[in-house]
C-alpha cells in the first residue's frame, strides 16, 4: 500500500519579506504615514494567499506509484514510473518530481523532472530513468513531488511510497561461441564410480539399506516394485572449471560501468552462465574485499549463488591473482580447468600458470587491458612470451564487444 506524507518548507524569500514588514511597521508607527500600513496589507495578503495556494495544490495533485522490477543489470536502467493526477479543473504548474535513490552517479539531491503543465482534470504519467552503471545493492524510492508558489515564498512537498532495495547484477553476454576449452580424459567423459556423497548424477537403483535418508529414496521404482528403493550416485562429470577474477585493488581502473572491474565481473558471470548451459560444473574464486569461493556445481541455483556473491564483492582486495592460485589448492585436479580473467600478468603468475600446466590442467586467460581504461603508458612485459606456448589467451579493451572478442584467441599475444 503507498503511504503518502506532505512537508513544507519555508523558502529564504519569507525572512526578506517578514523583515520588510517589520521595517514597514515600525517606520508606520514612527512617521504615521499611511502607505507603510497599506504596503503591509498588502504584504500579508500575499503570503496568505501564497501559502494556501501551495497547499491546495499540494492536496489537489494526487500521485501513484506503479510496481516496477527491483532487479537491473550495469549499464542499464531502472525505470520508476508514476501517475500524477489533478483532481480540480484548476490547472497546476511548476511541480517537480524525484525519486531517491542510493546509485552512484544519482546525486543526494536526485534529478527534477519538471511538468511545467498540469491541465484540470489531467492524468499526467512520468518515467524518471535511474542509469544504473555499477553493480551492487542499492536503495530506491521514495518518490516525492513538489509545488512552490508563484512568488517562491513556500514549497510544499509530497511522498509516496518506501525505500525499495534494488540489485544490480553484472551484465551477461553471449558466449555461445566460446570455447570453454575443458580437460578431457581419453575415452569415457564421465567417471561411473559410486559414491556415498549425493551428486547430481544417478547411476543406478538398489535395495534400501538401514540408514539411507529420505532423499536418496527413489519413490517411482517405490511404488513399482512395492518395496523402498534407494538412489546409486556417481561422481559423474569430473571435468570442472574454474573462473578466477583479478579483483585487487590495485589492479583496476575505470569508472563505473566502462571500468575494469565490471568488465572482470560481467566476463566472470557470463563464463558462469555458458557453462552451467553446457552442462560443466563451474566454481568461481574471487579475493575482492571479502573471500569468495563457490565449488563447482550445475544445479539450477548455481548462476543464482555465483550473481548474488558478485553483487556484494568490491574490487578492493589486496592478493594478487597469483597468490589466489597459490591460496586455492582445490583447483590443483588434473580434472579441472581454469579461466582467469586479470589485468596483470605477473612473472610470479607465469610461475603458477606453468605450474598448474605441469599437473595436467587446462588453462586459458582472459586479459583485460587496465591502460585502455586509463591515461597510463602502455608497458610491454618480455616475460608475457612464455604463455604463447601453453595456454590460450585473449584481449579485451575498454569498449571491445565481449561476445565478439571472446569468439577467437587473441593472435598477438606477445603485444599487451
Amino acid at each position: 500500500m503507498n503511504t503518502i506524507k506532505i512537508h513544507q518548507k519555508i523558502e529564504p524569500k519569507f525572512y526578506i519579506i517578514l523583515t520588510i514588514v517589520l521595517v514597514s511597521l515600525f517606520t508606520g508607527l514612527a512617521t504615521g504615514f499611511p502607505l507603510f500600513y497599506r504596503l503591509i496589507y498588502i504584504i500579508l495578503l500575499t503570503t496568505i494567499v501564497s501559502y494556501w495556494w501551495v497547499w491546495i495544490s499540494i492536496k489537489q495533485i494526487n500521485i501513484v506509484e506503479i510496481s516496477s522490477k527491483t532487479i537491473s543489470e550495469v549499464g542499464g536502467d531502472f525505470n520508476q514510473k508514476l501517475i500524477l493526477s489533478n483532481s480540480t479543473l484548476l490547472p497546476k504548474t511548476g511541480i517537480e518530481i524525484s525519486t531517491h535513490s542510493t546509485l552512484p552517479n544519482y546525486p543526494d539531491s536526485p534529478k527534477k523532472f519538471v511538468a511545467t503543465n498540469l491541465n484540470g482534470l489531467e492524468n499526467y504519467k512520468v518515467t524518471i530513468k535511474l542509469p544504473t552503471k555499477t553493480r551492487g545493492v542499492f536503495s530506491v524510492g521514495p518518490s516525492e513531488i513538489s509545488v512552490s508558489d508563484p512568488f517562491g515564498i513556500f514549497k510544499m512537498r509530497k511522498t509516496i511510497g518506501s525505500t525499495k532495495k534494488l540489485l544490480v547484477y553484472p551484465k551477461i553476454h553471449n558466449l555461445s561461441n566460446f570455447s570453454l576449452n575443458i580437460s578431457k580424459f581419453e575415452g569415457d567423459y564421465k567417471i561411473n564410480k559410486q559414491t556415498p556423497v549425493i551428486t547430481p548424477q544417478v547411476g543406478s537403483i538398489r535395495k534400501y539399506s538401514f540408514g539411507d535418508s529420505l532423499n536418496r529414496i527413489h519413490w517411482k521404482s517405490t511404488a513399482k516394485i512395492g518395496r523402498l528403493m534407494s538412489k546409486e550416485f556417481e561422481l559423474g562429470q569430473t571435468n570442472n572449471l574454474w573462473v578466477l577474477l583479478d579483483l585487487a585493488e590495485n589492479s583496476q581502473a575505470g569508472l563505473g560501468s566502462e571500468s575494469t572491474d565490471e568488465y572482470i565481473v560481467s566476463i566472470g558471470a557470463s563464463l558462469a552462465n555458458q557453462s552451467i548451459k553446457s552442462k560443466i560444473p563451474v566454481g568461481l574464486i574471487a579475493y575482492g574485499d571479502k573471500k569468495i569461493v563457490i565449488p563447482p556445481n550445475i544445479t539450477n541455483n548455481q548462476l543464482d549463488l555465483i550473481l548474488l556473491k558478485l553483487i556484494e564483492t568490491k574490487a578492493t582486495g589486496a592478493t594478487p591473482i597469483s597468490l589466489v592460485l597459490e591460496n586455492e589448492p582445490s583447483i590443483i585436479n588434473t580434472n579441472n580447468s581454469v579461466i582467469i580473467i586479470t589485468t596483470k600478468i605477473t612473472i610470479d603468475l607465469l610461475k603458477k600458470i606453468d605450474f598448474l600446466i605441469s599437473k595436467h590442467l587446462k588453462i586459458s586467460i582472459i586479459f583485460v587491458e587496465k591502460q585502455s581504461f586509463s591515461n597510463e603508458e602502455k608497458k610491454p612485459d618480455s616475460n608475457q612470451q612464455d604463455l604463447t606456448l601453453n595456454t590460450t589467451m585473449f584481449k579485451i579493451s575498454k569498449g571491445d564487444d565481449i561476445s565478439k572478442s571472446l569468439k577467437s584467441p587473441y593472435q598477438n599475444p606477445n603485444k599487451f
